[in-house]
């Protein structure tokens, strides 16, 4: 059955309810009928992720499902045709991938799934690509610059440190966007760079964007931090070895106000809930 074509094609799947941040999304035992076939690509497992692609031409919601044991990450899909990757950030071992279509309310019904086996040459390699949550090439503005920022600089952390103060320097917290975003935001990386502000959740992206691009391992994280109220994200970072907290966004509305900062942070004042 070929991708350009417009025949028909059945998958049948079992009822059962799962659960992301987002709340409940049930599975229908139902049979599906398109006029597309969504792919599930596996050409870049060596890097820890996996791509999906389909071209949706109804008004309902698509969704990915990434499952790994008893953990699993759901993310809304722009089925537009192109490809998206997403992070196998869980570890090695075997993972459940779907792609799913919206029935009505929180009910979803498989259109496809595949079941992978994800070995890595190195741990860190998932913690280097281009993401939906944190979808960069090297054509983006902040990427040249990131590139720029750390030309002759040999040390991780000096790297780390000027693409951070560049990004406090220049960039604004804006404190009412949270209440102008819904529930499948993504952050976009150009419109932050030339709209100079954003919330927690752009920041942590296009910092771990700019590292990323320059080799350095960074992940997006969501959860809680103390005194931080409502649900937040920064990031963790790869130094010297070891993990470290710096929580760009909150140390910008700090140097706003002309307070000091500083670019680590305890672990132990943050819950995370999810990473990328």
């Amino acid at each position: 059955m070929s991708c350009r074509g417009k025949n028909i094609f059945v998958y049948t799947i079992l009822f059962y309810i799962v659960l992301n941040l987002l709340g409940g999304v049930g599975i229908l035992n139902t049979t599906v009928y398109a006029t597309d076939i969504p792919n599930i690509d596996t050409q870049s497992l060596d890097k820890g992720i996996v791509g999906v692609n389909f071209l949706n031409t109804s008004d309902r919601r698509i969704k990915v499902i990434i499952d790994k044991g008893n953990d699993k990450y759901i993310y809304d899909l722009d089925a537009d045709g192109h490809t998206h990757y997403y992070p196998l950030q869980m570890g090695e071992g075997i993972y459940k991938i779907g792609i799913l279509e919206q029935v009505e309310g929180k009910r979803y019904k498989y259109l496809t799934k595949k079941t992978i086996e994800y070995k890595h040459k190195n741990s860190l390699d998932v913690y280097l690509n281009s993401i939906e949550t944190i979808k960069w090439d090297g054509s983006f503005q902040a990427i040249e610059v990131a590139q720029s920022l750390v030309d002759g600089i040999e040390q991780e952390e000096q790297k780390v440190r000027v693409i951070y103060e560049f990004i406090l320097n220049n960039f604004e917290y804006d404190d009412k966007k949270i209440y102008d975003v819904d529930t499948t935001y993504k952050p976009d990386i150009e419109k932050l760079y030339s709209e100079g502000k954003g919330m927690c959740y752009d920041f942590s992206s296009i910092f771990a964007a700019m590292l990323r691009s320059v080799g350095i391992p960074s992940k997006l994280v969501k959860g809680y931090g103390k005194g931080i109220a409502g649900y937040h994200a920064w990031n963790e970072v790869y130094i010297d070895n070891r993990w470290h907290v710096i929580d760009i966004s909150t140390d910008v509305q700090i140097k706003a106000k002309g307070r000091q900062y500083t670019m680590y942070k305890s672990a132990k004042d943050y819950t995370k809930t999810r990473e990328y």
